[in-house]
């Protein structure tokens, strides 16, 4: 069966693909479709559900083929939440976005964040949706740390752990993940 993992976002991709490498899946990515590739669907969703489904809609409608796509961001509690369904428009770099929010969480005490996985499994033939959601929970650094990773790995320490995913790395982050929650959710219900 074909499933095509919509995202223009690398490190998501990669992430993903090595999560879903285990299935008997035939994984495509965004690279497969050229006529698709500059396409970037605005994220005008509330919810990560909402901009999940805006995107599995849309290349899952495009391709008819069966369509993962994800909104994940992370949840800060002394930030009311914020920046959430913004995480990726914090600032146009990784660099940016964390810089901005420390700068954001300066004059803090709760440093408690969450990171939160949305994905959305569309069927363009039914035009039905599923969603499975993961979520890990830890605390905002007070500076950048690591070299392994992307977007805010750099100032996020999961749970339980006392480095950043950036300086745990690629192979633990994929094991305790809020994406490889939702991915092993998804491998469930597309294995059964």
């Amino acid at each position: 069966m074909k499933l095509l993992f919509a995202t223009t976002n690398q490190g998501k991709l990669k992430e993903a693909l090595q999560l879903l490498s285990s299935t008997e899946l035939e994984l495509l990515s965004l690279d497969s479709f050229k006529e698709l590739q500059s396409v970037v669907v605005e994220e005008s969703g509330e919810t990560f559900e909402q901009n999940a489904l805006l995107k599995a809609k849309f290349y899952g409608d495009s391709t008819q083929i069966l369509t993962v796509a994800e909104d994940a961001g992370l949840v800060v509690n002394a930030l009311d939440g914020r920046p959430g369904v913004h995480s990726a428009r914090l600032g146009s770099s990784s660099a940016d976005r964390n810089q901005r929010l420390l700068e954001m969480m300066k004059d803090k005490d709760d440093r408690f964040a969450q990171f939160v996985s949305v994905l959305c499994l569309y069927d363009p033939k039914a035009q039905t949706d599923q969603y499975f959601k993961g979520t890990i929970n830890g605390r905002i650094t007070n500076k950048i740390r690591g070299s392994q990773g992307f977007d805010y790995d750099f100032i996020f320490i999961p749970e339980g752990y006392d480095q950043t995913f950036a300086e745990l790395g690629e192979a633990v982050k994929n094991q305790i993940s809020h994406r490889k929650q939702a991915i092993e959710k998804l491998k469930t219900l597309m294995l059964s």
